[in-house]
Formats: C-alpha cells, structure tokens, sequence
C-alpha cells in the first residue's frame, strides 16, 4: 500500500499542478450549478432532483477530459519507462492512478455542495435523497474514472481516448433509458431490458437520487469499478512486461460475460435497501404495522400480472417491485397471504376475473419501430372473509408511489363493520349567491369516494336533514343557513360528532378586459359566526391578503388581427395565498409533511383565547398566515391595484384551528324549520319533526341537555381551497383526507399516506437576495478553485525564482 499512496500523492500533485484541472473544475461546477439556478427561484422546490436528473450525463461528458491523459500522456513524453523501474507491481500503479483522480473528482463534487448549503438556509429539504444522490454520483464518478482509465492505457493519443471514453460512457448512459430499452425490446424481445438493468446508468443511480442506499446499485457500480480495473490491469501487463497479449480478448470476454451475470442475477434478487430519506418514504410505516397486527381472521392479496415478455419494457420490473411490497406486508402478519398470478395461465380465469371487475387494459408497445396497443393484467384483488373484494385496478409503475396506502387503506376498511359516511353540506345548486354554476366541490367529493367513504348531501332543511348514522359533518361554504341549520350543526356537534367548517368572507371574480384582468369582490354570508362565537372563534368579513402568493395563469380570448385566440395571461394578486409547511402545525398528524397549501381567496379567524379557555376546550392551530399578510375593508365591485397595497404594518394571522372538548349550547331551545315561521306549513302536533317553537320537542330527544360528548370542531377560513380548480393545486388534496381520515378513522392512515408528500418548497425571496443566492451557489465553488490555483502558481513560481537566485549564488561563489 506504501506503494499505491506513493503513486496517487504522484497523481494528485500533477493534477493541481496543470491548469487543465482548474478549468476542468470551473467549468463542471459552473455547469451543474448554473443549470440547476436557472429555473430554482422559479419553481421554489426545496429539493436537488433537477440537479440530481443532469448529473450522469454531465459526469458522462466531463470525466473522460480527467482520464484521457492518466496513461496515454505517460505514453507520449515517455514517462511510462520510468514508471516500469519502479518497485512496484502493475496493480499498484494501476490503483494509485484511480485513487488519484477519484479523490480529485469528489473534491469537484464538492464544489457544487453551495447547492445544498443554500436549500437548508431558504426551506426544509429532506437530506436524504441529497446524500443518497451525492452517494450515487461518487459511485458512478467511480466507475466512469476506472473506465477511462482503462481506456486511456490503450492509446497514446489523449483525443482518442477521450473520444471512445465518452462514446463508451454515453451508451452506457443511453442503455439505462425506457425509451432506449423499448426501442431494443422492439426488435429483440428482452434484450434491451436485460441490458437495461445489466449496463444501465440511470436504473441503478436513480434509487440513490431517490434516497435510497440500494445493495443491487451499489453491487452494480463496484463490479463495473472492479471490471475495468482488471481490464486496465490485463492492459498494463501487456504493456509492461510484454505477456498476456494472446490471452487478453478471451480474459476480458470471460470477465465480461461474468459482470453481465452477475448483475443480472443481483438485479432480481430483493436485497435490503436502506431508507435514507426523512419520512422513511420506502419503508413500511409503523402504522401499517400495527393495522396488521389487529387482524383477527387471514386476509388474502393476490397479484394478476401478465407474463414478463409481455408487459411493455417500462413495466417488465412491475412484478419484481409489486411482489417486494407485498412480502414486506406478510412478513408483517401471519395473518396476511399473498399469490402473484397469471391469469393466461389458468384456464376459465379471465372470465371469472370480468365477473370480478378486472380486466387486461390496453398499453403502447413498440414492436420494429411500429406503435401497437396490447391488452395486459395489472391489478390486486384483496379478499377478507365474505365481504366484497377491494380491487386496486391498472396498477402501473407510478401506483408504488402509493401502493402501501392503497393496500392498508382497504384493508383497514374491510375491517370495519361499515364504511365511514360523511355528511356533505354545500349550498344549494339554485343559490343565487354563488359566484359559479353548479357544485364547486363535485371533485372533493369524488376523491372522498375513491377512498371508500360513503357521501350523503345534506341541505340543513327539513326534507335534507343530517343522516343518522353520519360519522362527520363537512360544511363548506355554508351561506344562508337558518337558525334551524345552525342547530342542527350544534346538535351533531354536542352528540360527540366530529364537524368541519370551510366558510370565508368574500368571494372573487376574474373578469378578462382589454387591459388583462379585473377583479371584483363580493361578500359572502357569515351566519356560521353566531355559532362560533359561542366557542370563541368567528371568520371575519374583511378582505386578507398576504404577500406569500401563488401567481396564476388564466386563459383569455383576444382579437389578434383576423383572428381570435386564446392566451394566458399572468395573475399574482395577494388573495391567491401560499401556505409553506413552516406555517403549519408540524405536530399534528393532519398538516405534518404537507409541501403546501394554496388559500385562496380565505379569510383570517378571529379567536377569543380567553373565551377558549374559559370553556376547557383544547385550541390547537393548524396553520396560519406568513408575517407578512394584513386585513384590510374591502371595496365591492371592480377593484383596483391600489385595493392591493400592503400597509406599513403587517403581522401573522390564524387561519385555521382544531377545537376539542365539550362544546356549550347556543341554543336554549330548537328552533323552527323554515317552513315553519308563521303563516307557513302545516301546524305540528307536539313531538312532531319541525314542531313550532314552544311546543314540547323533547319527546324528539333534540333538545340540547347540560351534558354533552367530548367532540372535535375544525374551522378554516377558506371554503374556496376545496373547491375543483384548487383541490389539485399544492397539497390542498392529502390535506382534505387528512382531515377526513383523522375526524373518522383515527390519525394512523394518515402517516402511511404522508410518505407520498415529498414536495418541499422554499420562502419568498427578495430580488437582491436572488442576486446573491445566484452568485455565490453557480460562482462559490469555481472561485474556490480559481484561488487554489492561482496560490499554487504563485507559490510554484516563487520556489522557482528561489531555486533559480541559489543557483546563480552557487555560480557566483564558483567563479570566484
């Protein structure tokens, strides 16, 4: 080893001494990070898969440059007879070259950490897939170098060998791509998968990107690293001793056909892996532990996939991935089965699978450069005792996203006596009040359906009163609700059920002009207060705004000359609100690990602590406003830019709030129906639904008694941000189940599916911020090198001048 540290300290001394390093250095750092900076304030997302998704091609591209002179320069001046009088053994010099230029391209790599250095001062990135991404790219710096090491011994030609390095490389980059892969499939069914996932950069470096320290990938790159070392070491002793040349093609086939082996067999194997993001996003959550560990009888999964050689390359390794979650779930019970099956290999079972609800569903395949469509399997069918079976259709490679979620999800729901229902108000489809047509939250409520809860609308009136066997109340945007709503809001309340409520003070029209788009407020009703404030709480009129915003882009008809077109114009207006997950309560299971929330067009809530406290309820916030945000009167109609100003004084503000306890009545007594009032409907008799005030109604078992059950209350001040258009903005979608799933199910599912909400983004960030962000991430680290390498010349030339001033010292006292 004396040897080898001898070599490399060698190595690495000629690489900070030539200026080729330098500029090597500068401009691989001023590429990535410059790459990366170009669109990071724009997107705001608080991560490094962009930088991560650019690396192997640049690595690819940029290595070759530092291997092509490791030999083939030792070649040209002729150094490579002294290196043969060395006492050392092939390998050795072969090891301290690699070790050299390894240790001088991590140094580059850590050049571009600027990057991740400015992520954690603006925003909360997961360090995991950072470190796993920084862990992948050494590994395929690695395997890069001892390619190009062993490239160069071939040649005395520098251009040479950087050219085949980089030719060679850039196959191995293309073979890891699907589209590439589908492309060879095509035309050799299997082919292109096998050297996929044999040869391929991007299937292995992708699982560290993710965050993932993966056994197969690392296995991948250390054969690669080890292939090409032996290769350059066959080489070498060509070189050097002048043998081995005749066994040398049939020593590197054989090695070659070993790597590929190899690597095919490791790829299908299921290694452990370790989970290095923040959430444990690929590991099985503790929650679904404990749902298994519930289970009294056995519950059966069981996997229709069609063959491997018929799936489409993008789905070969679905069966492999797919069999990997559900062994983890029964290694977690005894209780739980599993059977990964062929439908087209049991005679009769597709038809008996159709009775079922699964069917083959059409894919693309490329076949010969022609585009084809063929039918495959890819679903799961969850059986449990003689309930009815859960069916997860068309399960592709983006469902393991979330395939943990959809499994125990409906295994808890087989488990209970009934699926949960939901009681759904909105306002009715003929109020004149709504700024739209029609039912705003038709999406909600779908997703809500998806997920297996049961949705019954109610109207608060009469003929739609609140389901017996409703478990939650969900009210969204409750305008003109009578006295008798409010009780029975108060009633569902009081009686231990959980209610949501999603009301706000204003609404908003985007009008399209010929000068871009004008605003226009108007107000909503607020009756929802005069039971609130009962609790301490009540959502205000007032316009708020905040400066942490979301800009849209609204499509706008215009007269372009003879023609009309349709064109997108800019919206960024401070009622569009941003909620980052710094604003929201990170100890609560419903808002813990949201990327973000789009408020829009929300009002702030106005809380009475001492009301709160004086009641025993438990105040817990949700989130709450940036400290830059204001409320301001609102002027009706039209509005202006100057409606939009901040004032001097901005502050934070609760927008939305978790009330538990035991809630105090409002009502003395139940109100009448509507229909009720004097002179309307028919008279009642005493004991009757919708009897007139003062009868006796307590034969109803409705009046509100001194006792209560202990209940929960949520109230946000924006009804709007469940509505269609905002529901897919943000995590506006996983917030609403979170609600839902913790209101009705308890806070367990909601973790599971929290491992699927990766997206992070950063503040708002000034203009002349920007500017320095900018400077020091894409200039930081090139200027690092510049300044070594200008200390180095200068400390070179200064040892020069010494060493040339002592010898004409020593002429002098020899002349003399």
């Amino acid at each position: 080893m004396g040897q080898v540290k001898t070599i490399a300290l060698r190595e690495l001394r000629a690489y900070f001494n030539a200026p080729i390093a330098y500029v090597f250095a500068v401009v691989f750092i001023l590429v990535t990070t410059g790459l990366y900076m170009m669109t990071f304030f724009t997107a705001r997302v608080c991560d490094m898969r962009a930088f991560f998704s650019l690396l192997p091609l640049v690595l690819v591209v940029f290595i070759p440059a530092l291997t092509m002179r490791l030999w083939a320069e030792e070649k040209r001046t002729g150094t490579i007879a002294l290196l043969m009088t060395l006492p050392a053994t092939s390998m050795e010099l072969i090891l301290g070259k690699f070790l050299a230029s390894l240790v001088f391209c991590f140094l580059v790599l850590a050049g571009t950490l600027t990057v991740p250095f400015m992520l954690f001062i603006l925003g909360a990135p997961d360090p995991g897939p950072i470190v796993g991404g920084y862990l992948g790219a050494m590994f395929l710096a690695a395997m890069l170098l001892a390619m190009g090491l062993a490239i160069s011994a071939f040649f005395a030609d520098q251009i040479v060998a950087f050219i085949l390095t980089l030719l060679l490389g850039l196959s191995f980059y293309l073979l890891g791509l699907d589209a590439v892969a589908t492309f060879i499939d095509g035309w050799i069914s299997g082919l292109g998968t096998f050297l996929q996932k044999t040869l391929g950069l991007g299937s292995h470096f992708n699982d560290f990107a993710k965050g993932v320290f993966s056994l197969s990938g690392a296995f991948f790159f250390v054969s690669q690293v080890f292939f090409w070392l032996l290769i350059n070491r066959l080489t070498a002793e060509s070189l050097f001793r002048l043998r081995a040349e005749r066994t040398f093609p049939l020593a590197a086939a054989l090695m070659f056909g070993i790597l590929l082996l190899a690597n095919a067999i490791v790829f299908d194997l299921r290694l452990p892996r370790l989970d290095l993001t923040q959430s444990k996003l690929y590991t099985v959550s503790p929650a679904t532990r404990k749902i298994l560990d519930r289970l009294q009888v056995p519950i059966h999964i069981t996997y229709y996939v069609s063959p491997k050689e018929k799936l489409p390359t993008t789905m070969k390794n679905l069966p492999r991935d797919v069999g990997d979650v559900l062994a983890e779930l029964a290694a977690l019970s005894p209780r739980v089965t599993y059977a990964i099956v062929n439908p087209e290999s049991i005679p009769d079972l597709a038809s008996k699978l159709i009775r079922k609800g699964v069917r083959p569903f059409a894919v693309e395949s490329i076949e010969q450069d022609q585009v084809s469509l063929s039918k495959v399997y890819s679903s799961i069918v969850i059986s449990y005792l003689d309930k009815r079976e859960e069916i997860i259709d068309q399960v592709v490679p983006a469902s393991l996203t979330t395939l943990e979620y959809d499994l125990v999800s409906r295994i808890f729901r087989l488990t209970m006596e009934r699926p949960p229902l939901i009681a759904f108000y909105t306002p009715p489809a003929g109020d004149k009040t709504l700024p739209g047509p029609g039912d705003r939250f038709q999406l909600l409520r779908e997703i809500l359906e998806a997920q297996g809860y049961v949705i019954k609308t109610t109207y608060l009136r009469r003929e739609s009163p609140i389901p017996k066997e409703a478990d939650l109340l969900f009210v969204l945007d409750p305008s003109g609700l009578s006295e008798r709503g409010l009780y029975e809001i108060e009633r569902f309340l009081r009686s231990g059920h959980p209610v949501i409520v999603a009301a706000q003070g204003l609404s908003y029209a985007y009008l399209p002009d010929t000068s871009g788009i004008t605003v226009s407020a108007s107000p909503r009703d607020l009756s929802i207060n005069r039971l609130l404030e009962t609790y301490g709480l009540k959502v205000s009129q007032k316009m708020f705004c905040d400066q942490e915003t979301i800009p849209f882009s609204l499509p706008v008809r215009r007269h372009m000359g003879l023609f009309w077109a349709i064109v997108r114009v800019p919206v960024d207006l401070p009622i569009q609100i941003q909620i980052l997950p710094e604003q929201m309560n990170q100890d609560l299971p419903v808002t813990a690990g949201l990327s973000g929330l789009l408020y829009l067009w929300g009002s702030a809530l106005k809380l009475d602590e001492k009301t709160i406290s004086q009641l025993g309820l438990k105040e817990s916030l949700l989130f709450r406003s940036s400290s830059r945000a204001w409320e301001q009167e609102v002027r009706l109609g039209p509005m202006e830019a100057e409606d939009f100003r901040p004032p001097e004084h901005l502050r934070s503000y609760p927008l939305a709030v978790l009330l538990e306890g035991n809630f105090p009545a409002h009502f003395k007594e139940p109100p009448p129906w509507p229909d009720d009032q004097e002179g309307k409907g028919p008279e009642k008799k005493p004991g009757q639904r919708g009897a007139k005030k003062g009868q006796d109604l307590k034969e109803e078992g409705r009046v509100p008694s001194a006792e209560t059950r202990a209940s929960r209350l949520v109230v946000i001040g924006s009804s709007e941000m469940f509505s269609d258009p905002a529901l897919e903005a943000l995590a506006n979608a996983p917030f609403a189940l979170n609600l839902v799933e913790s209101l009705t199910l308890g806070g367990e599912l909601i973790h599971i599916r929290a491992k699927t909400q990766v997206e992070r983004f950063i503040g708002e960030v000034s203009p002349a911020e920007r500017l320095i962000w900018r400077l020091l991430v894409v200039f930081g680290g090139p200027a690092v090198f510049a300044l070594v390498g200008i200390y180095r010349a200068l400390a070179r030339r200064r040892r020069r001048e010494l060493y040339l001033a002592e010898l004409k010292r020593e002429a002098g006292h020899g002349t003399s």
